[in-house]
């Protein structure tokens, strides 16, 4: 193609020479086939022309457009692409000369119409929620009426616009990625562009909501076992689950267990320890750090808007290590909760994947073997309190994670 701007037309033209041998008796005008486009057709942008034009003595043949002549061409040659003004209407004629002077014509009729523009994409595939001056990709795809191939420009929301992407063909989808730098609530549209240079309209717009990016720190064990920690409120928590096997001390540790007796899982998951173990004088946390209160527990589980929603806040996102759905999960308080599973007084392992316990050091005044903890699940965004689950729950092996003092 030539031209790609609007209100201009196409018409790409093919002519099909066919020559035998030339008579000098032949009286036979040449013939004519317009095979393409058929008379009467809607065009879109751009007109094909594909003719087949035979005589033994060609000469020549000429192109008219609404009666004006546009190109003549010799025997030898084919037709280029014609450039046209838009209008309602046109006549496309060819006219055939032969040596002899005979001579044919055969003509249709199109309307041109503009170009017609990819169909408004849907809106974008993307995240929710995220950190702000963290990167995030959407995508988007659409198909083009005239099959066209298609690139896609997306409005981020945030006063910019993305490049336009690569063509791909139509109905295949882009990926593109953008960080924004405050946090906020963001409307990120898509529009598509065909090869012919037409646009389609704004897509709708989906939503992603950013929160500033959690302020962070390291703290580290007696064994020298490193943890990220996260603030959280007003509150500094472990953002890891706990891994020692000594206590401050230097005491080992009686209670405390790799999930499955299997010390690959403690790296990911932590350890899992008893209630007895947790709460020890000795002291299980690390030095200014302290196993969290149930009181605590609560205090942030209120921060991150109640116990409907937080364990979705505080679950880490995906299905690496959380069995899908892990419905609700954003880990937008950048707890980062994994599913350690637990062990019970019977030394029987379960639920990794499914489940994430935490002890509190907070004993049930209704029951001295009673002591309350939180757990989350992979298929609700809750998070739920609760002391008992068995007569010897302190004995069973939860996950831990410490809050500064």
């Amino acid at each position: 193609m030539l031209r790609n701007k609007k209100n201009t037309f196409f018409i790409t033209t093919i002519l099909l020479l066919v020559i035998s041998n030339c008579s000098f008796f032949d009286f036979v005008p040449p013939g004519i086939n317009i095979i393409s486009p058929e008379d009467g057709e809607q065009c879109y942008g751009k007109v094909v022309l594909r003719a087949e034009v035979k005589d033994q003595c060609l000469d020549r043949t000429e192109l008219y457009i609404n009666g004006d002549k546009r190109l003549e061409y010799t025997k030898s040659d084919i037709f280029d692409e014609i450039i046209l003004g838009e209008g309602t209407d046109c006549t496309i004629k060819l006219k055939a000369f032969d040596k002899r002077g005979n001579w044919k014509e055969e003509e249709v009729r199109v309307e041109l119409l503009a170009f017609r523009p990819p169909n408004t994409p849907s809106a974008p595939s993307g995240p929710t929620s995220g950190y702000a001056d963290s990167t995030y990709s959407f995508s988007a795809g659409t198909t083009d009426p005239d099959g066209d191939n298609v690139a896609y420009q997306f409005d981020w929301g945030d006063g910019n616009l993305s490049s336009w992407s690569s063509y791909v063909s139509s109905g295949s989808s882009v990926s593109m990625s953008h960080s924004w730098s405050s946090a906020g609530t963001y409307s990120v549209k898509v529009k598509a562009k065909d090869s012919d240079g037409a646009e389609s309209d704004w897509s709708s717009g989906s939503t992603i909501s950013f929160i500033a990016t959690p302020e962070a720190g390291t703290v580290t064990d007696i064994d020298g076992n490193e943890y990220q920690t996260v603030k959280i409120g007003d509150q500094w928590w472990m953002a890891e689950n706990l891994k020692v096997t000594h206590y401050r001390n230097g005491d080992e540790i009686d209670g405390c267990w790799a999930y499955n007796d299997n010390e690959s899982n403690v790296g990911t998951y932590g350890r899992l320890y008893s209630w007895y173990s947790a709460t020890d004088s000795r002291g299980i946390a690390p030095e200014g750090w302290h196993v969290p209160s149930d009181g605590e527990w609560q205090t942030l589980v209120n921060y991150l808007s109640g116990s409907s929603v937080a364990g979705g806040k505080m679950k880490e996102t995906g299905t690496t290590h959380w069995n899908s759905p892990n419905t609700g999960a954003t880990n937008e308080s950048g707890f980062s909760a994994l599913p350690g599973g637990y062990r019970d007084s019977y030394g029987v392992y379960s639920n990794m994947g499914n489940f994430a316990y935490f002890w509190s050091s907070t004993e049930d005044t209704d029951a001295s073997l009673l002591a309350w903890f939180r757990f989350l699940r992979n298929d609700v965004s809750d998070v739920y309190r609760n002391s008992y689950f068995s007569y010897y729950v302190k004995g069973y092996g939860f996950s831990v994670r410490c809050v500064r003092d």
